[in-house]
């Protein structure tokens, strides 16, 4: 479940390895990294925030990209049941 965008539904999440913990009865937390449009689903203006643009400097290492749109993010993963109140 979402927080911000609770409506937002059907992107399968059984896969990932903190909800099998999660079904199996234990809380955890990682940090990921996450894509714009992972980011979009949790909030709109995670996604804007996460967008860095990379400044070319004479002896800065020659890149492909002009930005970076993924970012990192905090991924708790609690059981049912174990929801935390407010």
């Amino acid at each position: 479940m979402r927080t911000h965008h609770p409506f937002i539904i059907g992107d399968y999440q059984g896969s990932d390895p903190l909800i099998q913990q999660a079904l199996h009865g234990e809380p955890v937390a990682s940090t990921a990294i996450v894509s714009r449009e992972e980011l979009q689903k949790e909030r709109n203006d995670l996604a804007e925030q996460a967008v860095i643009l990379f400044v070319s400097t004479p002896k800065a290492r020659k890149i492909p990209a002009q930005k970076v749109t993924s970012g990192m993010m905090l991924r708790p993963r609690l059981p049912s049941g174990m929801m935390p109140a407010g």
